[in-house]
Order: C-alpha cells, then sequence, then structure tokens
C-alpha cells in the first residue's frame, strides 16, 4: 500500500490533512492555550489579485466543540509570508480577553475574525 505518514504540523500545505487531523491538531493546541481555545489552519486565500489583504479558515475548538471561522487581515501585503502557527497563535490570543464560559461562542459570533498586522508578530 501507498501509506504516508504526514507530518504533524505542517506549515505550507495545511490543506494535505484530513479532517481528523485538523481537530487533533485544534484539540491539542487547545489543551495548552491559556484562553482554552486552539486553532488549526485549514485553508489560506491568498489569491487576492494584487489586493491588500488575506483570509485563513481556521478550525476553532475549546475542546469539546469545533467551528469554522475564517480569519482576515485586510491591511497584509501580498507579498508578506505568514505562517500557519502565526495565525493560530494570534486566534487564540484574540479569544483570550472574551468571556469565560462562552468564549468559543464568543469568538464565533462575528462570523469573521478580523486581525490587525500587528497581531501575527509572536509574543
Amino acid at each position: 500500500g501507498s501509506s504516508t505518514t504526514l507530518p504533524p504540523v505542517p506549515e505550507h500545505y495545511p490543506d494535505h490533512l484530513s479532517p481528523a487531523d485538523y481537530r487533533e491538531h485544534a484539540r491539542a493546541r487547545a489543551a495548552r492555550s491559556p484562553s482554552g481555545i486552539g486553532a488549526a489552519v485549514e485553508q489560506v486565500d491568498d489569491d487576492r489579485d494584487g489586493v491588500p489583504g488575506r483570509v485563513w479558515v481556521c478550525l476553532v475548538t475549546d475542546g469539546s466543540e469545533f467551528h469554522h471561522l475564517d480569519v482576515t487581515v485586510p491591511d497584509l501585503p501580498d507579498f508578506e509570508g505568514v505562517s500557519t502557527t502565526a495565525v493560530e497563535d494570534a486566534v487564540e490570543r484574540a479569544a483570550a480577553p472574551l468571556p469565560g464560559p462562552n468564549r468559543l461562542a464568543a469568538l464565533l459570533a462575528g462570523g469573521l475574525l478580523e486581525l490587525e498586522r500587528n497581531d501575527l508578530r509572536a509574543g
């Protein structure tokens, strides 16, 4: 058979993972995250024809529920490389100030999470 083992955290081709792998990745991040929310980037829409901005489709979880969330950085130049990890970190940081028990619902309430370019800088 041609079974290949995928690396646990691919940086460049997140869309090569199976749905179960995304859930596992998001759940593992939630377990380590101070906010209790974990994010896994599933897709990047960076084909913007020179229009600044980029959209990531993320799977977000509180460890039990899983939901999709579009994450956008409107002023991001086309040429600026961003790792999936930086996006996942930024989503988890954005969740941190939200009210505890309903944190996941609050994060999803807007249907879209808009971040600033600076949010993608680590730390």
